[in-house]
């Protein structure tokens, strides 16, 4: 099933309902359609980083310097390593 994006101010609206107007988990999921554990990953995101941690990212895509990179080449080139 895809990931639906969500606006950072349709999570707001959706941890307001949660956490200040006494809506249920399963009263979350009627009325927003927002699945519990997409919720607690929400407040858990807002409890570490703030509001700017509801921004979007995605946890596969993995950010490498470029130290790591040039290293990596030449491993590559010096056949220390496969690809």
């Amino acid at each position: 099933m895809p990931r639906k994006n969500y606006t950072i101010e349709f999570k707001q609206i959706v941890l307001d309902a949660y956490e200040h107007k006494g809506f249920s988990l399963r009263g979350i999921y009627q009325k927003y359609g927002v699945h519990h554990t997409a919720l607690m990953d929400w407040k858990k995101s807002v409890t570490k980083y703030g509001w700017k941690g509801l921004k979007r990212t995605s946890s596969k895509k993995k950010v490498y310097t470029k130290k790591v990179k040039l290293a990596a080449i030449s491993d590559y080139l010096a056949k220390h390593y496969s690809l």
